[in-house]
């Protein structure tokens, strides 16, 4: 599996998670974004949720910007 980089936004760790419905599709979260005001925009599962492993997280680590 790829290393995952941090939130693009708030620079926290993130991890690979699945959503609760039928397709239980993979997604990444930030894992602050629940704790910031307003919510971390890359946080949100059924916003950011892929076929595939390997697409949410190359999804994902394209969102990331190098300073």
């Amino acid at each position: 599996m790829t290393e995952l980089k941090p939130c693009p936004f708030c620079g926290s760790e993130a991890y690979l998670d699945y959503t609760s419905d039928n397709a239980h599709r993979p997604y990444v979260v930030c894992k602050q974004g629940c704790m910031l005001t307003p919510p971390c925009p890359m946080s949100h599962p059924y916003l950011w949720n892929y076929k595939t492993t390997e697409d949410a997280i190359e999804a994902w680590n394209k969102r990331y910007k190098e300073d």
